[in-house]
C-alpha cells in the first residue's frame, strides 16, 4: 500500500492538495483517493468519481 498518492503526493486519501491552480484545490483522480477510511467517506469518494467522469485520463 502506498503511503502517498503517486500523482499528487497527498499523504491522505481524503486530502487533495492545491496543485498549481492559484491555491485552489484540484481533486486528484488517482485510485489512492478511492480508499475508504474514517475520514475518506463516500462523499469524498463520489467527488473523485465525478471528476473522473469529466476527464479522459482517470488515474
Amino acid at each position: 500500500m502506498n503511503k502517498r498518492c503517486p500523482k499528487c503526493n497527498s499523504p491522505y486519501p481524503h486530502s487533495h492538495p492545491a496543485m498549481q491552480h492559484e491555491g485552489e484545490v484540484d481533486i486528484c483522480t488517482h485510485d489512492f483517493h478511492l480508499r475508504p477510511t474514517n475520514q475518506n467517506g463516500q462523499k469524498y469518494i463520489d467527488l473523485v468519481l465525478a471528476k473522473r467522469g469529466k476527464t479522459e485520463t482517470a488515474s
